[in-house]
């Protein structure tokens, strides 16, 4: 059993690498933690999130550089970090701390954050070794109850299958069968939607297809309501391209057509027999006397 450390056959190699992270059974009052972050307000809010946790030490720095030398002398029980810095990334950190030639650092669980939590990178960070990865803004109940379930994480460390890397046990298995059953579930979809779309050609009622509104084509203006506090199209609902000079040609229209039929009412008032309307006075001196023309 003199064997290198990393010369070990598969059995007793796994036997003598599996254990538990830096911060299993520990309390909130016990773990020493360290935050990296490049951004001077993200650290002072991690840092008073943790203080108001009542643990043992925060330590915070800016770059993954002088984490890693820090770390080097002190490991922690618990990593905060970044998922994007500059210029070398959390990632790139959790690469580096998870090989074998760093024990005891490479046993100290990662907590990764990040403003882009996509499932490509959910699953990088897990299949490199992270233990979780939270999404910005940060919740300080959300950031309690994950370094709660860290310390509580039952999972140990192994060598991953010939690597000289750390990770966690049974991780990748996981994501594997995650992954099979999610191309399982897309493929019913579409097969579904498939026979949908048959089903739509030859018996439309029988799908609902009739019953679907009809689109408006895109040069055929909306109707546009106002609000009662508008004041102006700004106000408006904001419209298909297009739409908007529609608008403003059907509401000139109607303005012309209003404007009209005024003129059209005054017109049409009831007349008088010389023509002019009834009660008009006659044009002349007041008081005059009119007199027929002679014959």
């Amino acid at each position: 059993m003199n064997e290198p450390f990393g010369m070990m056959s598969g059995e007793v190699a796994k036997k003598k690498i599996m254990r538990h992270s830096a911060a299993y059974k520990l309390p909130l009052s016990a773990l020493d933690i360290v935050v990296v972050d490049d951004s001077k307000q993200m650290q002072t809010i991690i840092r008073s999130v943790l203080l108001a946790m009542r643990v043992a030490r925060v330590r915070t720095f800016d770059t993954a550089e002088k984490a890693l030398q820090a770390m080097l002398t002190e490991p922690p029980n618990l990593i905060i970090t970044d998922w994007r810095m500059e210029p070398v990334t959390g990632y790139q950190l959790l690469r580096s701390i998870r090989h074998r030639q760093m024990a005891p650092l490479c046993f100290v669980p990662v907590l990764m954050i990040t403003a882009h939590t996509t499932r490509p990178l959910v699953e990088k960070a897990l299949k490199a070794g992270a233990h979780h990865v939270l999404a910005k803004p940060l919740a300080p109940n959300a950031l309690h109850q994950r370094i709660e379930w860290i310390a509580r994480d039952e999972r140990k460390f192994c060598l991953d299958p010939g690597q000289d890397f750390f990770v966690i046990d049974g991780v990748s298995a996981a994501l594997a069968v995650q992954s099979e059953r999610r191309q399982a579930l897309d493929n019913a979809r579409l097969n579904h939607a498939r026979s949908l779309g048959g089903e739509s050609k030859s018996h439309p009622a029988r799908t609902g297809a009739s019953n679907k509104p009809t689109q408006k084509p895109a040069d055929e203006p909306l109707v546009l309501e106002e609000r009662k506090s508008s004041r102006g199209m700004g106000d408006l609902v904001k419209p298909a391209s297009g739409a908007f000079r529609a608008a403003a040609a059907i509401r000139a229209e109607a303005d012309a057509v209003t404007k009209g039929a005024g003129e059209k009412s005054k017109a049409t008032q009831v007349k008088g027999g010389d023509g002019k309307p009834s009660g008009a006075k006659p044009k002349g001196k007041p008081g005059a006397v009119r007199r027929s023309p002679s014959r």
